[in-house]
């Protein structure tokens, strides 16, 4: 199965993930990995392994991945939205265990560390990873157990309910970091997502760029 899996889609992914564990006994797997695009608000795709009896009892949400690229993410960050939109870039910074700073040779050292100042206001327990080309160790991404349901209750007080809107806390955030600009901007954006799951663990990566795994010698 493969695919970028929008977060509109729910039902088909429950159909998907069930699907897969009938099939676990013939074809044997460690885990899951969903690709959401970049336009994806996770919160939705998140909430699936936990509202779900039937999936929180088959997966566990291991961790989620975002992919940021260095050229364009502050743009991206400080898009002026329209009232009730939510930005996805801050929503998916937010809720990202871990940040892939990818194309840093594109950037000097100075915008970088705008953008890690940045993703860290929004974000602060997040950790960031500098790559290129998005290559970096499995060992950062897979079975992490990075996922905590505290922290993004914290945020997002209304996660595990179905039928909220999830205007995240990061608004106040976003408030405090571009005043100018809180009236327009809304919660959520970034780039592309990445889950883990698995039983077994999902990974979710966001934003347009793909993640490399380096090849076993």
């Amino acid at each position: 199965m493969n695919g970028c899996i929008c977060c509109t889609v729910r039902g088909d992914l429950v159909e998907a993930l069930k699907r897969l564990r009938k099939r676990l006994a013939t074809f044997k797997f460690d885990g899951v990995i969903i690709e959401t695009t970049g336009l994806a608000d996770p919160a939705p795709v998140a909430q699936t392994f936990f509202v779900d009896e039937v999936i929180s009892e088959m997966y566990s949400l291991d961790s989620i991945i975002t992919v940021a690229d260095a050229k364009c993410i502050l743009d991206r960050l400080h898009d002026e939205k329209p009232e009730g939109v939510e930005n996805e870039a801050v929503e998916q910074v937010c809720f990202a265990d871990k940040v892939l700073l990818n194309k840093t040779d594109l950037a000097d050292e100075e915008k970088l560390a705008k953008i890690e100042k940045e993703i860290k206001a929004l974000n602060p327990t997040t950790k960031i990873l500098r790559c290129l080309h998005s290559k970096v160790d499995p060992k950062e991404l897979l079975n992490i157990k990075a996922f905590e349901l505290d922290r993004v209750l914290d945020f997002d007080p209304e996660f595990l309910d179905e039928e909220a809107e999830h205007m995240l806390a990061c608004t106040m955030k976003l408030s405090h970091l571009y005043p100018a600009k809180s009236r327009e901007m809304s919660t959520k954006s970034c780039s592309r997502t990445r889950y883990n799951v698995s039983s077994l663990k999902i990974v979710t990566i966001s934003t347009g760029t793909r993640v490399s795994l380096p090849s076993r010698e």
